[in-house]
């Protein structure tokens, strides 16, 4: 390829990515970093090529307040550094009694971390006003008097449902991505490198327990909604709005 023109193609990602760091609306601004990795893949450029490696800027990012993780707030942090090109782990603070408080922290490029945390809020927010509709709902067409234990139950199972769906939906997504434009988002190379020094220092494993699948009505209506959102905020507000 002509020098010029390679110049030309780096400057339009240079210009996409920061659209997607700088815009306040959170479509156009995944709609912008999907429209530099297309070219990226499609020209076979590296993030070494658009950005000096002084440039290059690798950054933690804190997804939740220091509290109690769930196990789902924990697959859901797996699903999201496995499809958003960045890596995660826990940041452990104590308090005087000595009680364990851990935050998700997700670790990579700027612009990267950036769209991971903000996919992972409005996915995580998405599940709680999903779930909270699921389960007034089926104690109402069911005429059950609600009961913690069997609630609890039906949270799991629904949450499980719902993460399957998230997953069945950035899986799809993906494929569509390599399928129509060769697009893989492979999380970069200095990412990986960087992470692998970075967790020479953790202590424990970023595994979770997950729970036994005991309701299969609320398991098949959280696979429903998790797989047919699509995770703008627009449309997840215009939804809430729907129950205020």
């Amino acid at each position: 390829m002509e020098e010029e023109k390679l110049d030309a193609i780096i400057r339009k990602i240079k210009g996409l990515l920061a659209t997607a760091e700088d815009n306040a609306n959170e479509d156009e601004a995944q709609t912008a970093f999907v429209l530099a990795q297309k070219m990226m893949m499609k020209y076979n450029i590296e993030t070494s090529d658009i950005e000096d490696k002084e440039g290059v800027k690798i950054v933690k990012g804190q997804a939740t307040a220091h509290k109690t993780l769930y196990w789902y707030e924990k697959r859901l942090a797996s699903i999201v550094s496995d499809n958003f090109r960045v890596k995660f782990y826990y940041n452990n603070k104590y308090n005087n009694s000595k009680k364990v408080k851990r935050t998700i922290m997700f670790f990579g490029l700027d612009h990267d971390v950036k769209i991971a945390k903000e996919i992972y809020v409005l996915a995580n927010d998405a599940m709680d006003h999903y779930l909270k509709c699921f389960i007034d709902e089926f104690y109402l067409i069911n005429n059950f008097i609600r009961e913690k234990s069997y609630t609890m139950q039906l949270k799991a199972s629904y949450l499980s449902g719902f993460l399957d769906g998230l997953q069945q939906k950035l899986d799809s997504q993906r494929t569509t991505l390599q399928e129509e434009y060769g697009l893989i988002l492979l999380t970069p190379k200095v990412v990986e490198d960087s992470y692998n020094e970075l967790s020479k220092s953790f202590n424990g494993t970023l595994g979770y327990k997950m729970p036994k699948i005991e309701e299969m009505v609320a398991y098949a209506a959280g696979l429903e909604d998790g797989n047919k959102i699509d995770y703008s905020k627009s449309t997840i507000d215009d939804e809430i709005e729907v129950y205020i």
